[in-house]
């Protein structure tokens, strides 16, 4: 009869000599994925879906990702919101406001006037 030099029982072992958890990077690495998934058109409410289901995975790996995921999306949605609100002021610089005929340097064309009807 060989012997196996392996026990049936669970040993407990010292993690802090061994290498980190690889849990915060895979962590974040999926709190972005469905941070960018829930800011897709379409994909709100299977991202929502998952991010409970994931809160409430058993295992506990999850833990945490519903608070991370809502605070996530919050930064990108203000992010884009300033983005939004930065290309405006860019394009108000760069386009002067449109003024109406006879205002002090408006246009001498009146309204209405198309290429075709411009000297007639």
């Amino acid at each position: 009869m060989k012997r196996y030099a392996f026990s049936t029982k669970p040993e407990k072992v010292d993690c802090s000599s061994q290498q980190p958890s690889i849990k915060p990077l895979f962590f974040q690495e999926t709190l972005n994925h469905l941070i960018r998934m829930g800011m897709t058109n379409g994909w709100k409410e299977h991202t929502w879906f998952r991010v409970k289901e994931l809160e409430n995975h058993p295992s506990g790996l999850w833990m945490g990702i519903e608070e991370d995921f809502l605070k996530g999306i919050n930064h990108a949605k203000a992010k884009i919101r300033a983005d939004e609100e930065l290309q405006a002021n860019r394009s108000e610089i760069a386009t002067p406001a449109l003024r109406t005929v006879g205002e002090p340097g408006g246009s001498e064309v009146a309204a209405g006037t198309t290429p075709e009807n411009i000297g007639k």
